[in-house]
């Protein structure tokens, strides 16, 4: 590898590395502010409407959460195929291999996107909804919230099928 593919290399990982701890600091200044949000709800009892607010917050945390995963995956997927695909460094190579390994609910319950954190935080907004929306109200809300977890699988769906689409791409572009 030359100077420059090496400092270039170096580079990328160093994205993918940054843009992996911001995900998490993300995901956790997110939560936060998104348990404050309800708790100031829930102690000025204000109309449920209002509940609609930490849901925003939830949802643009977790689309936040999301483009710096698939970003981060996308440069990964970059690096293998310039660099790894012919016996250079193995660091993304080794990446997806341990992924594709079996997942359980115990052993890596949220996965990169924190999706079934980010899940159980509507269900617990919706839940406090419940304390003082009317029947109407919280039928109507509940269909908002069950559209933000709908929102999350989906992006985890999709994820789950981006290494591969990633790849085939940088390859054609690359010429592999």
């Amino acid at each position: 590898m030359d100077s420059l593919h090496l400092e270039e290399y170096r580079s990328l990982r160093a994205v993918i590395r940054e843009r992996g701890s911001l995900r998490v600091v993300l995901f956790a200044v997110t939560i936060a502010a998104w348990a404050l949000a309800v708790i100031a709800i829930a102690a000025l009892l204000v109309q449920p409407l209002a509940a609609l607010v930490p849901l925003l917050i939830l949802v643009a945390g977790f689309e936040a959460v999301h483009a710096l995963h698939v970003g981060a995956e996308r440069i990964g997927r970059y690096v293998y195929v310039r660099y790894e695909r012919d016996g250079g460094p193995a660091w993304e190579t080794t990446i997806g291999t341990f992924g594709t390994g079996q997942r359980s609910i115990v052993g890596r319950p949220s996965g990169a996107h924190f999706a079934v954190v980010f899940a159980l935080a509507v269900a617990a907004n919706l839940m406090v909804l419940a304390l003082s929306a009317l029947p109407v109200e919280l039928a109507a809300l509940a269909v908002i919230h069950a559209l933000a977890v709908a929102r999350f699988a989906a992006a985890r769906h999709a994820a789950a099928s981006q290494r591969a689409h990633d790849e085939a791409r940088f390859r054609e572009m690359l010429k592999c």
